[in-house]
C-alpha cells in the first residue's frame, strides 16, 4: 500500500481567488478591530465621566425617572453597566430626567401628549 502524497489533499486555487479571500478576511478583521476600538473608546468615556462624578462634590447624577438608567458621558446606562466604583449613594446629588428610549416609548404610546395636556401644556 502506498502512502498518500502530502499535497494530495491540497486544493490549488487561482491567485485571483486567493487574493479575494485574503482581501475579504482582512476587511472582516479590520471592521472587527474598528468596532472593538469604538467600544473601548465609549467605555473609556463612561469611566472618565463616572470618575468625575465620584471626585466631585457638586456634579449632579441624572437618573431616568422611568427606567432608572444613569446618564454618563451622554449615554444612558443600566446601573449594573456603570463602573463599579461609581455605584455609590448619590441621592443628595441625584436629579431625574428621561432617557431617549423611554421618551420614544411615551411618545409612541401618546402618553407624553396626555400628560402634557393634563398639566395644562400644549404640544
Amino acid at each position: 500500500m502506498t502512502e498518500p502524497r502530502p499535497d494530495a489533499f491540497l486544493v490549488w486555487l487561482p491567485v485571483e481567488t486567493l487574493a479575494e479571500n485574503l482581501e475579504s478576511a482582512l476587511a472582516r478583521r479590520a471592521a472587527s478591530a474598528v468596532a472593538n476600538a469604538a467600544r473601548t473608546l465609549e467605555r473609556s468615556e463612561v469611566i472618565v465621566a463616572a470618575g468625575r462624578i465620584v471626585r466631585s462634590d457638586h456634579e449632579m447624577v441624572t437618573r431616568c425617572a422611568w427606567c432608572d438608567r444613569l446618564s454618563l458621558a451622554d449615554r444612558w446606562l443600566r446601573v449594573e453597566d456603570a463602573p463599579l466604583f461609581s455605584r455609590g449613594d448619590y441621592s443628595e446629588r441625584m436629579t431625574h430626567g428621561i432617557c431617549d428610549e423611554c421618551l420614544e416609548r411615551l411618545e409612541r404610546s401618546g402618553e407624553s401628549r396626555r400628560r402634557s395636556q393634563q398639566f395644562g401644556r400644549r404640544r
